[in-house]
């Protein structure tokens, strides 16, 4: 048995009610899009929508941004490859 630093057991029972209490106010930081985040999922989506292009690149890369530091700030890495 492996001992955790930080975090749950992949597969235990309350592991999806811990990540979505923790991941609750990356929900509320995202002024300027939409976040879709799921406990058993290593994928976090986010999006939004403008008409203008290259308003909507600075907003998605403003929140990608924004993000980020929330990721860091929580001791979390982020994987831009994915």
């Amino acid at each position: 048995m492996a001992l955790l630093v930080k975090g749950v057991p992949q597969g235990s029972v309350l592991g999806p009610l811990f990540f979505n209490v923790f991941m609750n106010n990356l929900f509320y930081l995202m002024k300027e899009a939409r976040i879709n985040a799921y406990a058993d999922d290593e994928l976090a989506e986010i999006y939004t929508s403008d008409k203008d292009p290259v308003k909507l690149e600075m907003k998605l890369q403003c929140q990608l941004l924004e993000a980020d530091q929330w990721f860091g700030m929580n001791g979390m890495i982020t994987n831009p490859n994915k």
